[in-house]
């Protein structure tokens, strides 16, 4: 410093260097504090990880605890519902044009036939009705 205590202008630009730092970290804090979902994001993460953690401890537990017997029936019933799955997702799809189809045919069936179906839903409705009364 110079004698009449007046900051050097060097002094100065440090000041103005360390007052724009700790601004720029006031203002990070502030900014991270209002982040609202991305706090949530994180605490969210956070828990999925521990979750995913105890989770595999547990896993790793039952694994240990079950006989040996025991995992094998289970690894080979998962591999036949594994296989039942697959076949039955091919017949699904192997079948699901030709329902399409069918269904497709019924509702143009029915709509050209709207008056008839129509009357007979009322005629079936009124026997039922009718039935009711007969026997309350």
């Amino acid at each position: 410093m110079t004698s009449d205590k007046s900051p050097t202008t060097d002094e100065l630009r440090e000041r103005v260097e360390a007052t724009r730092e700790e601004l720029g970290r006031t203002v990070a804090a502030l900014t991270a504090k209002t982040n609202v979902k991305g706090r949530l994001m994180d605490r969210a993460g956070r828990a999925g990880a521990k979750a995913h953690g105890a989770a595999s401890r547990i896993g790793e537990l039952v694994r240990e605890k079950t006989p040996e017997p025991a995992r094998d029936k289970a690894v080979k019933a998962a591999g036949r519902i594994r296989l039942q799955a697959v076949h039955a997702g091919r017949l699904a799809r192997a079948k699901a044009p030709a329902v399409r189809a069918r269904a497709g045919r019924s509702a143009r069936a029915a709509r050209a036939h709207r008056a008839p179906l129509l009357g007979a839903a009322m005629g079936v409705l009124l026997l039922v009705r009718r039935a009711r009364r007969r026997r309350g």
